[in-house]
């Protein structure tokens, strides 16, 4: 470094190359180039093409490999749909480091638009399928009033259901239509059975000859039931 600080007129200017050169000799630990080597080989690209290229580039520096093997490096660890991008392209790939830099960010920033684009189409694809979807619930519920002459065949040789489209029964057995239809007689049937036992706790208030009369209307009302 004492060219640096100690520079004498007839010396010529140092260029950035050794510039650099002299103050990684000077400052920095004698260990840091094999340090960048090893953390160099296993970097990998974990989001962003520019933070990865950013981070690359200190790395490359530190490591004093030459080009062709930091480009080796640089490619291995890009995404596989990156990479591919980057190779495929008409003009062919970059030949030097800074080539796959610009074109890494170019193509990873392509990718994620497409992607940011493709999202809400999907998104309105699924919608749709579920509109679907509950349009076609709808109409399997009314199926036995929407269906047309040949659906009806069809149901028929496939021995379906005409109300919810299942086989193994008819429309008019089917569950799903008796459902309500079977709770309203269940709470029927109870009615004569509770009044029953009303009419007999009162019949007790009464004489004998009372007691008469109301069985005869007790026989009534449970023939009528």
């Amino acid at each position: 470094m004492n060219r640096i600080f100690d520079k004498k007129s007839d010396e010529t200017e140092l260029t950035w190359a050794e510039l650099k050169e002299a103050f990684r000799k000077h400052y920095l630990p004698a260990n840091i180039q094999a340090d960048a080597q090893l953390r160099i080989e296993d970097a990998n690209m974990t989001n962003q093409a520019d933070n990865y290229v950013n981070e690359f580039r200190v790395m490359a520096d530190e490591s004093e490999y030459d080009d062709q093997a930091l480009i080796h490096i640089f490619r291995k660890g890009l995404p596989f749909s990156l990479a591919d991008k980057i190779l495929n392209q008409p003009q062919g790939w970059p030949t030097d480091l800074e080539g796959w830099y610009k074109a890494a960010i170019r193509f990873d920033e392509q990718l994620k638009y497409a992607k940011a684009v493709q999202k809400p189409r999907r998104f309105q694809m699924a919608r749709d399928k579920k509109k679907k979807y509950e349009k076609k619930e709808v109409a399997i519920n009314r199926m036995d009033t929407r269906l047309t002459d040949d659906e009806r065949k069809e149901y028929m040789k496939d021995g379906q259901c005409f109300q919810c489209a299942k086989q193994g029964h008819l429309s008019r057995d089917c569950p799903q239509k008796n459902m309500g239809r079977n709770e309203e007689h269940r709470e029927q049937k109870k009615m004569p059975r509770d009044a029953y036992v009303k009419i007999q706790a009162i019949i007790k208030e009464y004489d004998t000859k009372e007691q008469g009369e109301l069985l005869d209307i007790i026989t009534m009302y449970e023939v009528f039931f």
